[in-house]
Formats: C-alpha cells, sequence, structure tokens
C-alpha cells in the first residue's frame, strides 16, 4: 500500500484538459442536459464522459444561465496558450443512515455521520497538449452501526468482490489525484494518462459497465474524439488501467491489484443526427495473470462463446447502448443492455439471452417555459438481478459484478466501476428539476432494492429484502463574486432490512456545499 500512496503523491505534481467541466455530481450536468436536448448547447462527447470532456458550445444566450456560462478568467501566455483556476468546490453532509452509498460522487464515501469533500487546482492549454491538476480530499466520520457480516468483519456477503459493507471501524479520509490528466492532441487523434473518472454511455443515475461510483484511477485513454465524417459522426477509445484493493479486504500484499482494459465505441448516422449507438466492453484480470491470451480476448467476440470449464482468469463485461433524442418534443430516450459471463455454447446463448443480463432504461422531458426559465423531468429504470438460468443448471449463481478466480471483482478502493445501485439489485429514480436566472431547484425520489440475488439464494424470503426509498429536495443558487450554494434535504424509509437492521426505519440525510468559480 505504500507504493499506492508515494504513486499518488508523484502523480499529484506530475499529472499534466481543460477545466471548463464539472464534476458528475455537480448539478451543472442536469443543466446540460436540458441545453443539449433544447438544442442550445453542443456536447463535445458522444458517450465517452470525463470531467474534462464536460464541456459545451452555446450558439446563443437565450438560455436561463447564459450569463453563468461563460466559464473562468484565463490567464494567456500567448493568442493559443493559456492557464486556468479551476472551481473551487467544498461540501459538508450528514447522514443519519445505517449505510448508504453516494450516487456517481467518485472519491466520497457516504457513511453514517458527518462526510466532507473538498477540490481545486489548474489547468494549463496549448495546441496539442493540455493538463490539469485537480486533487481531491474525502472524509467520513463512518460512525458505526450493526451490519450483516460477509465472508469478512466488512466483506460483501458473497466473496469474490472487493466491496465493503463499511470502511472499517474508524474515521475515514482520502487524498487522491482526483480529476487530473495530461492529454496530447493531433487532429482527430487524443491520447492521455489519467485519473479521472468515466462514464460511457447515456444513462444519468446508473451506468452499468462504466459509472463514476467510484474513485477514479490511473489508466491510459487513446483514441479519436467526436469527429464527424460523410458517414456519420464518430467517438472511439481504448482505455487501460490499474485497479486497487481496498484496505478491508485482506491483508496480503500480493494481490492488491488488478489489470482493466476496454474500449467504448460510438457512432451517430448522418441521416439521423440525433440517435446514437455504443458498445462498451472491459476485461479484468488479476495483476499476475496479464498475457497475451487475457489481452486478446476483449478484442475476440469468439470469447463470448466459449466453454472454458469455469477456469477462465479473465473477467469481462459488454454492454450495447442507444441514445434517441426528439429536440422538436424535447423528448429523450435511452437504452444500455448489459452482459457479463460466458454464454458456454451458441445454443445457450438462444434457450437463456437474459443469463448474465440487465439493463437500463430511461429517458427525458424538457419544457422551456421562457428564454429565462425551463422544467426538466427524468427517470431511469434498471435490473440487475441474475436471471433463473443458473437454477436450471443447478448451482448458484452469485451475483454481479463478482468473479471466483479475479479477486476483487469489479470493483476499485472497494467501490463499484459499475452500477451504483449495486449488484442484485433493481433501482428506479426520477427529478424534476426548474431553472431559472438565479439557479435551480430539484424535486428528486428513488427507490433501490439492494442485494435480492443473495436474500433471495440464502433466504428465500420476501421481508428480508433490503429496499431504500428517498426523496428530497436539490438547489443551486448562483450568490455575488462568482459564488454557488448548493444544498440537498433528503429522506430515506428503510423497508424490509432484515439483513441487519429494522423492518422499517426513518433516516435524514443533509448536504450543503460551496463552488467558487474566478
Amino acid at each position: 500500500m505504500k507504493q499506492r500512496h508515494i504513486l499518488s503523491a508523484v502523480f499529484l505534481f506530475c499529472s499534466f484538459s481543460l477545466f471548463s467541466g464539472e464534476l458528475f455530481s455537480s448539478l451543472y450536468l442536469d443543466y446540460y442536459r436540458y441545453t443539449d436536448l433544447l438544442g442550445k448547447s453542443t456536447p463535445d462527447t458522444l458517450g465517452f464522459h470525463t470531467y474534462s470532456g464536460n464541456t459545451r458550445e452555446y450558439g446563443n444566450r437565450q438560455h436561463p444561465w447564459a450569463e453563468h456560462m461563460d466559464g473562468p478568467t484565463p490567464f494567456y501566455f500567448n493568442s493559443d496558450t493559456s492557464m486556468e483556476i479551476a472551481p473551487v468546490t467544498s461540501e459538508l453532509s450528514w447522514n443519519s443512515f445505517n449505510l448508504t452509498r453516494g450516487l456517481n460522487d467518485g472519491l466520497q464515501w457516504q457513511g453514517k455521520g458527518l462526510n466532507s469533500y473538498f477540490s481545486a487546482g489548474l489547468s494549463f492549454e496549448s495546441p496539442y497538449v493540455s493538463f490539469s491538476l485537480l486533487p481531491e480530499l474525502a472524509y467520513a466520520e463512518n460512525k458505526e452501526y450493526p451490519i450483516y457480516k460477509g465472508t469478512g468483519d466488512y466483506s460483501y456477503y458473497y466473496s469474490g468482490i472487493d466491496y465493503p459493507t463499511r470502511m472499517g471501524d474508524e474515521s475515514y479520509s482520502q487524498i487522491s489525484p482526483g480529476q487530473s490528466e495530461i492529454r496530447a492532441d493531433y487532429g482527430i487523434f487524443t491520447l492521455a494518462v489519467s485519473h479521472e473518472n468515466m462514464i460511457w454511455g447515456p444513462a444519468v443515475f446508473n451506468p452499468l459497465i462504466m459509472s463514476a461510483a467510484a474513485e477514479g484511477f490511473y489508466h491510459s485513454d487513446m483514441g479519436i474524439r467526436k469527429t464527424e465524417t460523410r458517414w456519420g459522426t464518430f467517438e472511439a477509445r481504448i482505455v487501460n488501467g490499474v485497479l486497487e484493493e481496498s484496505d478491508f479486504f485482506n491483508s496480503l500484499d500480493d494481490d492488491d491489484y488488478t489489470y482493466l482494459t476496454g474500449y467504448m465505441l460510438a457512432w451517430q448516422p448522418t441521416y439521423n443526427p440525433f440517435f446514437t449507438v455504443g458498445i462498451n466492453r472491459t476485461l479484468i484480470c488479476n495483476w499476475e495473470d496479464i498475457n497475451g491470451t487475457a489481452l486478446s480476448k476483449l478484442y475476440s467476440f469468439a470469447y463470448v462463446d466459449s466453454d472454458l470449464g469455469g477456469e477462465d482468469r479473465t473477467d469481462q463485461r459488454v454492454s450495447l447502448w442507444l441514445d434517441w433524442k426528439f429536440p422538436d418534443k424535447g423528448t429523450n430516450i435511452y437504452l444500455e443492455v448489459f452482459k457479463e459471463d460466458h454464454s458456454e455454447e451458441f445454443h445457450s446463448l438462444l434457450y437463456y439471452p437474459d443469463h448474465t443480463a440487465g439493463f437500463t432504461f430511461g429517458g427525458q422531458q424538457v419544457w422551456p417555459l421562457s428564454p429565462q426559465k425551463g422544467l426538466s423531468l427524468n427517470a431511469e429504470y434498471s435490473w440487475m438481478q441474475v436471471s433463473n438460468s443458473y437454477a436450471l443448471k443447478g448451482r448458484s449463481g452469485g451475483t454481479y459484478y463478482r468473479h471466483g478466480l479475479v479477486y476483487h471483482g469489479y470493483t476499485h478502493k472497494g467501490q463499484l466501476l459499475g452500477a451504483p445501485s449495486g449488484p442484485g439489485s433493481d433501482a428506479q429514480y426520477f427529478s424534476l428539476s426548474f431553472f431559472d436566472r438565479w439557479g435551480l431547484l430539484k424535486f428528486h425520489g428513488s427507490r433501490i432494492n439492494y442485494d435480492k440475488d443473495y436474500v433471495f439464494e440464502y433466504f428465500a424470503d420476501q421481508d428480508r429484502l433490503n429496499v431504500e426509498l428517498r426523496t428530497g429536495l436539490a438547489g443551486m443558487v448562483f450568490l455575488p463574486y462568482g459564488l454557488e450554494l448548493n444544498f440537498d434535504l433528503s429522506y430515506l424509509l428503510v423497508a424490509g432490512q432484515a439483513l441487519a437492521y429494522e423492518v422499517f426505519d426513518n433516516a435524514f440525510s443533509v448536504t450543503t456545499g460551496l463552488t467558487y468559480r474566478y
């Protein structure tokens, strides 16, 4: 673990991307989706979303936040080389519930008690090379609460996944390189060494292959930026990175790292520039199992139809997605269909295509009330429960994002790379946002049924299901001198949590934050 901290410190000083982006937990992203759908802004990406990639071009100033979208004031060395100060973001939250995990909030662990987050930095941009340095700090009081113990004191219920139910028995703090990277661009091609969070595909709340539920990890990405051609608009990225074990998995020093490789491809046809299709695919393996055969599997669909006798020391998953916008009606729908594990032979794929499958389906409807006001409704439904095909084989199906031979599963430092709702879940989200020149108000709600695979396999009792209902009011208000006030007040009703808690429990979560834009 000492090596990890040294590497982090080196990256803080050497990582080199323009700071026009936004954190994935920022309410600015709600506004971006609103203006994108109205045709007021044009995103710089199709399906590969990062902090530095969350940028927009605005054609005019006929939208509610026009006076706030000019961005920070850069310091110019010459006409095409500049430096910027990144937004300074601080956040403080308090949570009375025994267990809650944040939604695409990266480094933060939203444990019971008091939690805080801080980020600040700067960036440099030139015609071919840009770099950003945006370290992050997070703290969680991590107060004690009753937990249903899995394979260890804080382990998840299943083995084969580094997914603690609590981050130890003390307060928990982290410092991270955060949204830092160095990037080189030449024409349509791009290459970066990065620690940024990534979201792949169109899902807003519950992306299935790559979300921002965990801290960013050290990786390279290379490929083609969003590029228009006579055959349509394309985007392609290949990612290679290293995932790290949490401090609460085991005490061994020789199994701390997992290798990840993956790609994202997206295409927007010329005949319909509002329709995008894409594919996401990743493969992980233990660091000591890296070899040519393992790496080649990512680029061969023959391995999707393979009988490896349960001895495959790689773990791969794939999703297909579409994102369809109807700007004249203010409507957007999207779908991501997900699958992990192999089909043993072709007829198995025909018999039960739902084997290890899942999906996220969602949409958005916007209503501009005037040039300075508008409404946006977002809704999403996800399903991540294993199919009955395992029962037909007479064996346990386990759950998603884990593997018998890849030690840590699909996680980084104890948090998932995939769906924030977690393995074995079904989840529904909605939000209604009102935008005005002074900021926004957002009413939101969700229902998440956690860990259904484990409950059904070991208890076969629907009364033991782990269901969380949440509703709340969030908002952002523009203040003088470049300040922005953020808040979120949420009420939680927890039902049927006989795994560790009372059958019904009430809880509250309060979050407030302040951002300064230079």
